[in-house]
């Protein structure tokens, strides 16, 4: 996560380079104009930012502008990119998903606003998980899967690294099942389980495997011949995949293909041309895989937790820029990069897809196609009514993204994309996320816009509004624009105290080890030089080290423990930039870390009556015994809080 956003500030960075180049005024959006600002941009990014190559589909009003290949495809060899060369678009495949379960809607063979357990062949959770609703939730329809709005805990996880590690669609729903958090209609909760879920209804429906159902009725009507959900990529199409590379430590090193058994949340493999047809079949009649009424269907905005607020179309993302709605979707599949941006007040969709960079890349060209040729209006900056202060108070603190996993070793993560809220004496609010800061001041209460020139890099939305409510699990909601929202967290929850529990328990830990340590070698010298003072009497001594053996005991297993999982976490794949163990892969010695957690609760669970014996028996002088307290109460602090983030077991 840490070098995503890395990534994400040099793009920023590429991007405030490229501020000059925006035209004050409006230019006309000419196939011309067009191709000349993409090469430029496009060009300064990979340099800027150390991408081997990148691939571009521009259209307007019914024609391919452009499709074309940037750099290189495989450093390797010099294959260089081109409109015909194969990347992963990673959730941009969703829309594929969704186009081709809008096709079955038409054909009455689905129900959008059906319970989707009239489709499925087994059976999904029926109540809530930590959510104070214990009633019938109600059903999950089609629709809430298209929208992100069904509810579920994010599943993460399920990547793979071989086939073989990659059980069927059928199994992998089954296995990756998340549960769910909020009544369907609640909240926004990106969900790739939700787009999988559609994708295997698809398959029941039909009898056919998905891949097979959507290269024969979405991608061959619409000519996309060099498009697929399959994995790994049939051999007529693996040669054209592009591969991205480093050198590292004076070798060039390639990435390797990532399974995902939720294919159909992720698993395409495309190119510019074909992703051109498919643009242009959204922005015109539907390609004869749609009806228009059925696009016309799928464009409106079905959910929006506030009519401030850009929301959710069925499978598309809304995003207000300059005034223009836009219908867009990123796509993020490790080495790979993607963005699909479409304007269909004027004909134009742009698709982009990166072997490499971040978030910052997509979103960094669309806004200079968006500042060349629809510049903003100058924006008035809000006046604040009175008492704006005093309400802003109450939305400080810390908030963590509803879509998050609740009940695996993952929920962590989390904390790494938390937001951060602090108010200004003139009552505007600052907000900290994705490493951005940005102000907001009030223009209702409850709702603020941001007071920003120029861009927001946040990938979810063009995040300029965010409404504060009243969740129905007790805690004050954060709605922003688009496919995530936001749930104050708990203080026993927030960044700080995980981190004072853990990291402050560690180091007391470490710092006790290393201060009995010295104490023993100090009693050892005196020893041996014929000094030290009486020895305690024997009753007290057997407990005494007793203490001292319990707390080493723990303090060596916990550092131990923290190390051991430290070293799973740092065994990055240099490509993929993640942990392997994201992808299954851990060291042979993991299974041995069973045996330090299993010493760190016994012994943390035995130090709170044997810190007690202390007090009662007058063990030591008090500093002593107030150390080994603490000892026992930063003890219960881990436990909690290894148990509340699915750390233990």
């Amino acid at each position: 996560m840490q070098a995503r956003v890395n990534r994400l500030l040099a793009a920023l960075l590429t991007l405030v380079l490229l501020a000059p180049a925006a035209l004050a005024t409006a230019a006309e959006p000419t196939p011309e104009a067009l191709e000349a600002l993409i090469d430029s941009v496009v060009r300064t990014q990979l340099e800027a930012a150390g991408i081997p190559g990148a691939t571009v589909a521009v259209v307007r009003d019914g024609e391919t502008v452009l499709a074309r290949g940037y750099g290189v495809a495989d450093v390797e060899t010099g294959r260089a990119a081109d409109a015909g060369t194969l990347f992963r678009i990673g959730s941009i495949g969703k829309l594929v998903t969704f186009t081709a379960v809008m096709q079955l809607v038409e054909r009455g063979q689905l129900d959008l606003h059906a319970d989707v357990a009239t489709y499925l062949d087994f059976a999904l959770p029926d109540r809530l998980e930590r959510h104070p609703f214990r009633g019938d939730p109600g059903p999950i329809t089609l629709a809430h899967l298209l929208t992100h709005t069904a509810g579920f805990e994010d599943a993460r996880g399920g990547y793979a690294l071989d086939a073989a590690s990659v059980p069927n669609l059928s199994v992998a729903i089954r296995e990756r099942m998340p549960m769910r958090i909020f009544r369907p209609g609640e909240a926004i909760a990106y969900s790739n389980y939700g787009a999988a879920l559609a994708g295997y209804i698809v398959e029941r429906v039909t009898g056919e495997p998905f891949a097979d159902y959507v290269a024969e009725h979405v991608f061959a009507p619409l000519g996309m011949d060099r498009s697929t959900f399959a994995q790994p990529l049939p051999p007529d199409l693996a040669p054209h995949l592009a591969r991205a590379s480093r050198v590292i430590d004076g070798e060039l090193v390639r990435d390797r293909f990532v399974f995902t058994g939720l294919a159909p949340a992720g698993s395409t493999s495309t190119t510019a041309a074909d992703m051109a047809r498919f643009m242009l079949a959204h922005l015109g009649d539907g390609g004869g895989v749609l009806a228009p009424e059925t696009l016309a269907l799928m464009h409106e905005r079905q959910f929006a937790h506030h009519p401030r607020l850009d929301g959710m179309a069925l499978g598309f993302v809304e995003r207000t820029v300059h005034g223009h709605r836009v219908l867009f979707h990123g796509g993020d599949i490790f080495s790979f990069q993607s963005g699909l941006f479409l304007l269909p007040e004027h004909g134009i969709g742009l698709f982009v897809s990166y072997a490499g960079g971040g978030h910052g890349e997509p979103l960094g060209l669309f806004h200079a196609l968006l500042d060349a040729f629809f510049p903003s209006a100058p924006v008035v900056p809000p006046q604040q009514a009175a008492g704006a202060a005093d309400r802003a108070r109450a939305f400080v603190g810390e908030y963590h993204a509803n879509r998050r996993s609740y009940s695996s070793d993952e929920s962590l993560l989390g904390l790494l994309e938390a937001i951060r809220i602090a108010v200004a004496d003139d009552g505007t609010l600052g907000v900290s996320a994705f490493g951005e800061s940005t102000r907001f001041a009030e223009v209702e209460p409850g709702v603020y816009t941001a007071l920003r020139e120029g861009h927001s890099a946040f990938p979810y939305g063009a995040f300029a509004t965010l409404v504060f409510a009243e969740g129905e699990r007790g805690r004050t909601m954060l709605f922003t624009d688009g496919k995530v929202s936001y749930e104050a967290a708990p203080w026993y929850r927030s960044t700080g105290v995980t981190a004072l529990a853990i990291g402050g328990t560690a180091l007391l830990c470490l710092l006790t080890l290393l201060g009995w340590s010295l104490a023993a070698a100090a009693r050892g010298l005196r020893a041996r030089r014929g000094g030290g003072s009486a020895r305690r009497p024997a009753r007290h001594a057997g407990l005494a080290r007793g203490v001292r053996w319990t707390g080493g005991v723990f303090s060596g297993a916990v550092l131990t423990s923290l190390l051991g999982a430290a070293a799973i976490a740092g065994s990055v794949d240099p490509i993929l930039g993640q942990p392997l163990a994201a992808f299954g892969v851990e060291p042979a010695w993991s299974p041995v870390l069973v045996v330090p957690e299993v010493l760190l609760i016994v012994t943390g669970l035995a130090l709170t009556p044997l810190a007690a014996l202390a007090w009662h028996r007058r063990l030591w002088g008090v500093p002593a015994r107030l150390h080994v307290t603490l000892l026992a109460a930063s003890a219960w602090a881990l436990l909690a809080a290894l148990r509340y983030w699915n750390l233990l077991g």
